[in-house]
């Protein structure tokens, strides 16, 4: 083995050019294709989206990466779980309120002439309102454990995923 090139029997890593090239090619289109389905994704709301989940988690990133105090990446990081709570609320409030409008709206009679689209935006409404209430409930579940969990934490693990994405985006906040 040549010690200048480094260790070439690496598990998972391709042992010649022509793999590595073919390797790096589709890891780049899937990071593209994510970046994508994300835009698509929060496309409806994607100001709500940059300003309570990216920007804070880049934040968060680079305040670890200049290597700031403890206490300032704990505030950093309660700040960010405060706020993606009253989004979940937000979420909740929303949806119940799009789901009682389209349960009133089933009780209508029918008119004369139904489109067959309509029902089934009714149903689509109705399913994705319901989907959402629970979603935001389980990930507002989920958030408030967190901060109640009584095992001690092992920040840069947790922090990993954020610096990935940091990453990845190539963004400074």
């Amino acid at each position: 083995m040549d010690t200048e090139k480094g260790v070439t029997d690496v598990a998972g890593v391709p042992k010649s050019d022509r793999g590595l090239r073919i390797a790096i090619i589709a890891v780049t289109i899937s990071s593209k294709l994510a970046h994508i389905a994300t835009g698509i994704l929060t496309l409806p709301y994607n100001r709500f989206y940059q300003q309570n989940t990216l920007l804070p988690i880049l934040a968060i990133a680079k305040a670890v990466e200049d290597r700031e105090n403890d206490e300032e990446i704990s505030a950093q990081l309660k700040r960010w779980r405060d706020r993606k709570l009253s989004e979940f609320q937000l979420v909740q409030v929303a949806s119940t309120l799009i789901s009682a409008a389209v349960i009133g709206c089933f009780s209508w009679p029918p008119p004369d002439s139904l489109h067959s689209l309509s029902p089934a935006f009714w149903h689509a409404s109705i399913s994705f309102s319901l989907f959402s209430i629970l979603l935001a409930a389980s990930e507002q579940f989920i958030f408030q454990t967190l901060h109640r969990s009584p095992k001690p934490r092992n920040v840069d693990k947790e922090l990993a995923m954020i610096l990935y994405i940091r990453r990845s985006r190539k963004v400074e906040p």
